[in-house]
This record gives C-alpha cells, sequence and structure tokens, in this order.
C-alpha cells in the first residue's frame, strides 16, 4: 500500500488561490490603465478645444480694441457734436448761491 505524501500546496488551495489573485491584480491594472489614458485623451481633446476658443476670443477681443480706438478719435467725436447740433461752451458763469434759497418757475 502507497502512502500519499501531503502536499502543503495542494491541502491549503494555494495553488487555485495564487493564480486568481494575479489575474484579479492584472486585469484591476488594466482597467485603471485603459480608463486613466481615457481621460487623459478627453482632457487633451477639451484642453484643445478650450486653446481654440482663446485663441478666437483674443481676436474678437483686438477687433473691440480697434473699434473704442476709432470712436475714441477727437476729430471723430467732434463731428458727431456738431452734427447733434452741439457747440463749443464760451465763458461759464456760476451763480452763487446762500444758504440753499433757489427760486423755482412754478
Amino acid at each position: 500500500m502507497t502512502q500519499k505524501k501531503n502536499n502543503p500546496r495542494h491541502s491549503s488551495g494555494l495553488s487555485l488561490k495564487m493564480p486568481l489573485f494575479l489575474m484579479a491584480v492584472i486585469i484591476s491594472v488594466s482597467l485603471f490603465y485603459i480608463f486613466n489614458i481615457t481621460a487623459n485623451s478627453t482632457n487633451g481633446f477639451k484642453i484643445s478645444e478650450l486653446e481654440d476658443k482663446i485663441n478666437n476670443l483674443k481676436l474678437v477681443n483686438q477687433d473691440l480694441k480697434n473699434k473704442i480706438n476709432l470712436l475714441d478719435n477727437p476729430a471723430l467725436l467732434k463731428d458727431k457734436a456738431e452734427s447733434a447740433g452741439l457747440v463749443v461752451s464760451g465763458q461759464v458763469e456760476y451763480l452763487n448761491v446762500k444758504d440753499g434759497e433757489v427760486a423755482i418757475n412754478k
């Protein structure tokens, strides 16, 4: 009669636990890697879109600054004032009011 040797590997179930554990670790790391790569590529596209918006807004901002400079031109302001019927003011006289007394025309 032959006696079976007690193999500690088979008796503790270690032969099944170790490969399953390694597979679970490999799958977990792989899923984490895929999630991380996907998130980074999505953020890259978002950054690219935001950079395009920044460049467009810079162009719009420059156009608005040019329009402000044109409208701020003293010659243009003078022409608009004259076409609106405004005249250059001459000597200005101020009223001296004592004790807040002012007559109101009713």
